[in-house]
Protein backbone atom coordinates (compact mmCIF):
# COMPACT_ATOMS: atom_id res chain seq x y z
CA UNK A 1 0.00 0.00 0.00
CA UNK A 2 1.34 3.42 -0.94
CA UNK A 3 1.64 6.29 1.48
CA UNK A 4 1.40 9.92 0.25
CA UNK A 5 5.18 10.20 -0.21
CA UNK A 6 5.25 7.07 -2.36
CA UNK A 7 2.36 8.34 -4.48
CA UNK A 8 4.28 11.54 -5.19
CA UNK A 9 7.50 9.55 -5.69
CA UNK A 10 5.75 7.66 -8.53
CA UNK A 11 4.54 10.92 -10.10
CA UNK A 12 7.95 12.63 -9.82
CA UNK A 13 9.71 9.60 -11.31
CA UNK A 14 7.71 10.18 -14.51
CA UNK A 15 8.05 13.98 -14.58
CA UNK A 16 11.55 15.50 -14.14
CA UNK A 17 9.88 18.92 -13.78
CA UNK A 18 8.66 17.80 -10.34
CA UNK A 19 12.22 17.50 -8.93
CA UNK A 20 12.01 20.67 -6.84
CA UNK A 21 8.70 19.62 -5.36
CA UNK A 22 10.07 16.10 -4.78
CA UNK A 23 13.00 17.58 -2.81
CA UNK A 24 10.51 19.42 -0.57
CA UNK A 25 8.63 16.14 -0.01
CA UNK A 26 11.90 14.43 0.97
CA UNK A 27 12.70 17.12 3.54
CA UNK A 28 9.29 17.02 5.25
CA UNK A 29 8.54 13.27 5.09
CA UNK A 30 9.22 11.04 8.08
CA UNK A 31 11.48 8.09 7.29
CA UNK A 32 12.45 4.91 9.12
CA UNK A 33 16.22 4.91 9.44
CA UNK A 34 18.31 1.98 10.73
CA UNK A 35 20.12 3.41 13.73
CA UNK A 36 21.80 2.63 16.98
CA UNK A 37 21.43 4.60 20.17
CA UNK A 38 24.66 5.80 21.72
CA UNK A 39 24.06 5.52 25.42
CA UNK A 40 25.61 4.47 28.69
CA UNK A 41 22.29 2.94 29.74
CA UNK A 42 22.22 -0.75 30.57
CA UNK A 43 19.22 -2.98 30.07
CA UNK A 44 16.59 -3.65 27.46
CA UNK A 45 16.51 -1.15 24.65
CA UNK A 46 13.24 -0.56 22.75
CA UNK A 47 13.12 -1.21 19.03
CA UNK A 48 12.16 2.40 18.19
CA UNK A 49 14.70 4.90 19.44
CA UNK A 50 13.00 7.70 21.40
CA UNK A 51 14.26 11.00 20.05
CA UNK A 52 12.12 13.13 22.37
CA UNK A 53 14.83 12.84 25.01
CA UNK A 54 18.42 14.02 24.74
CA UNK A 55 19.39 11.00 22.66
CA UNK A 56 22.45 10.54 20.52
CA UNK A 57 22.19 8.13 17.62
CA UNK A 58 24.47 6.68 14.99
CA UNK A 59 22.97 5.92 11.60
CA UNK A 60 23.63 2.42 10.30
CA UNK A 61 25.51 2.34 7.03
CA UNK A 62 27.27 -0.09 4.77
CA UNK A 63 30.12 0.27 2.33
CA UNK A 64 29.67 -0.28 -1.39
CA UNK A 65 32.31 0.52 -3.98
CA UNK A 66 34.31 2.49 -1.42
CA UNK A 67 31.36 4.74 -0.54
CA UNK A 68 29.40 4.96 2.68
CA UNK A 69 25.76 4.12 1.93
CA UNK A 70 23.04 5.03 4.43
CA UNK A 71 19.70 3.28 3.85
CA UNK A 72 16.36 4.85 4.75
CA UNK A 73 12.76 3.78 4.25
CA UNK A 74 9.45 5.42 3.41
CA UNK A 75 7.39 2.87 5.36
CA UNK A 76 7.88 0.57 8.33
CA UNK A 77 6.89 -2.45 6.20
CA UNK A 78 9.68 -1.61 3.72
CA UNK A 79 12.17 -1.36 6.57
CA UNK A 80 10.98 -4.69 7.97
CA UNK A 81 11.26 -6.46 4.62
CA UNK A 82 14.84 -5.27 4.15
CA UNK A 83 17.50 -7.73 5.15
CA UNK A 84 19.18 -5.81 7.93
CA UNK A 85 22.28 -6.97 9.80
CA UNK A 86 20.65 -5.89 13.07
CA UNK A 87 18.52 -8.77 14.34
CA UNK A 88 16.62 -6.36 16.59
CA UNK A 89 15.72 -4.16 13.61
CA UNK A 90 16.36 -0.94 15.55
CA UNK A 91 15.34 2.30 13.91
CA UNK A 92 14.75 5.99 14.42
CA UNK A 93 11.96 7.90 12.72
CA UNK A 94 13.44 11.09 11.29
CA UNK A 95 12.08 13.76 9.00
CA UNK A 96 14.14 14.18 5.86
CA UNK A 97 15.61 17.48 7.05
CA UNK A 98 17.02 15.85 10.18
CA UNK A 99 18.14 12.77 8.26
CA UNK A 100 20.25 14.72 5.74
CA UNK A 101 21.77 16.80 8.54
CA UNK A 102 23.04 13.61 10.24
CA UNK A 103 24.69 12.07 7.19
CA UNK A 104 28.47 11.86 7.16
CA UNK A 105 30.18 14.07 4.55
CA UNK A 106 30.48 12.36 1.18
CA UNK A 107 27.93 9.67 2.01
CA UNK A 108 25.27 8.53 -0.39
CA UNK A 109 21.80 7.43 0.67
CA UNK A 110 19.59 4.66 -0.64
CA UNK A 111 15.84 5.02 -0.29
CA UNK A 112 14.01 1.72 0.14
CA UNK A 113 16.78 -0.74 -0.73
CA UNK A 114 15.34 -3.89 -2.24
CA UNK A 115 12.16 -2.19 -3.49
CA UNK A 116 11.54 -2.38 -7.22
CA UNK A 117 9.07 0.51 -7.28
CA UNK A 118 10.25 2.98 -4.63
CA UNK A 119 14.03 2.74 -4.54
CA UNK A 120 16.28 5.70 -5.33
CA UNK A 121 19.95 6.46 -4.91
CA UNK A 122 20.79 9.93 -3.63
CA UNK A 123 24.29 11.06 -4.57
CA UNK A 124 26.42 13.07 -2.18
CA UNK A 125 25.78 16.08 -4.43
CA UNK A 126 22.00 15.61 -4.22
CA UNK A 127 22.24 15.26 -0.44
CA UNK A 128 24.33 18.44 -0.21
CA UNK A 129 21.63 20.20 -2.24
CA UNK A 130 18.93 18.91 0.10
CA UNK A 131 20.95 20.06 3.10
CA UNK A 132 21.34 23.55 1.59
CA UNK A 133 17.62 23.64 0.77
CA UNK A 134 16.78 22.61 4.34
CA UNK A 135 18.84 25.53 5.63
CA UNK A 136 17.13 27.96 3.26
CA UNK A 137 20.18 28.53 1.08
Amino acid sequence: MQNPFEVFFSIAAQDPGKRGEFDQWVLKTRFWVPAQQISDAVGAVPREIDLTKDTRIRLKAFSQGGQTVVPFFSALARFESWSTPDPQGRFAILDGKTFVSLLPPGAVALLNPGSEDYSKWFTSEELSGLLSLSRGK
